[in-house]
């Protein structure tokens, strides 16, 4: 099961309300609210969660509104939605962080290269004031958020002992889809490589791919640890979801309906977000079972990559409330 399955799949669990699926159809009566989704192939996680979202939007508002859930590939795909909450023509979807920097541009902090030393990091930066200077942009483009969900970190793994950028140097490493330390290869010396999710054990195996950078439980569970030189808990990206509603939508909600509908998201989101990490902690339990070695960096270490990756970081280095509060959450206690 991938990050995302699993983050999902608890995060579906939580917001179901009552058996069965979501419903099919609304009563004439009730108004109709439209999630988006890219696809529909009754299989993704995603496709789980946005339908138990429905039932427990249909519980909740019985009566007086309920759920559509819509599928298209072209119509809902993750850079499609956005402008479509935007002009209320749909009111709910779920949405990878990355993909929100074209209406905040300081949310590609996130993304940044060692941004975040780790979970405890993460969560002081989240409870830090600057968090809403990050997320207000996306209000003023029309977009409301109302849960962030936690994908959780991605890791280093190669050939050879990872702890300083100069061991990657001369390898072939695979290029990441999202914003990656994969996609500055030239700062690292090595040479990216582009292979598909589907291709990447057999490209390991044959060793066309020395370096690859993915979480924990799926380097776990493709056992990429046995087949490379370990795993080096950098912590070097972190990866989220944002669950977005139409703010047009939203402010024309009354109350009590916005409150059950915040509350439902904000108990799913925790609950998701805690099982996150507690998998990956049992991803790193199930490598050091198989003997395989996790190699933890140390400050000097990190400060290291940090220098090395410093050009990735131009986009928010002159921001110094950003700045700050990153050096803070990142203090060690």
């Amino acid at each position: 099961m991938t990050r995302l399955a699993l983050v999902l799949a608890v995060f579906s669990a939580t917001l179901i309300c009552g058996a069965g699926g979501a419903r099919a159809n609304c009563d004439p009566d009730e108004t109709v609210y439209s999630l988006g989704l890219p696809q529909l192939s009754g299989q993704s996680k995603r496709d789980e969660v946005v339908k138990a979202f429905a039932q427990a939007v249909d519980a909740a508002l019985q009566g007086r509104a309920c759920l559509s859930v819509k599928s298209s590939s072209t119509l809902y795909d993750d850079d499609a939605t956005p402008a479509l909450l935007a002009d209320a023509a749909l009111e709910l979807a779920i949405v990878p962080l990355e993909r929100l920097t074209a209406y905040s541009e300081q949310l590609i902090v996130f993304a940044l290269p060692f941004a975040f030393r780790d979970r405890l990091a993460l969560q002081r930066f989240l409870d830090d004031p600057v968090r809403v200077t990050l997320f207000a942009p996306l209000s003023e483009r029309g977009l409301t958020s109302l849960a962030l969900i936690h994908d959780g970190f991605i890791q280093m793994s190669a050939s050879r002992p990872l702890h300083l950028p100069k061991d990657l140097a001369g390898l072939r490493i695979r290029r990441a889809d999202a914003p990656d330390l994969t996609s500055r290869t030239d700062l690292l010396g090595g040479s990216a490589v582009d292979i598909a999710d589907g291709d990447i054990a057999p490209a390991l195996a044959a060793r066309q791919v020395e370096a690859i950078t993915a979480s924990i439980s799926d380097i776990a569970s493709g056992k990429i640890d046995q087949v490379l030189d370990g795993v080096t808990l950098s912590n070097h990206r972190y990866s989220g979801y944002v669950l977005l509603a139409s703010r047009k939508w939203w402010d024309r909600l009354e109350e009590a309906s916005k409150a059950q509908m915040q509350q439902a998201a904000a108990r799913a989101a925790d609950q998701a977000n805690e099982q996150t990490f507690s998998s990956e902690e049992q991803a790193m339990l199930d490598i050091l079972r198989r003997g395989r070695p996790v190699r933890l960096l140390t400050a000097a270490q990190r400060d290291k990559w940090l220098e090395v990756l410093l050009p990735m970081w131009e986009r928010v280095n002159g921001d110094a409330a950003i700045m700050s509060a990153i050096r803070r959450a990142n203090a060690m206690p």
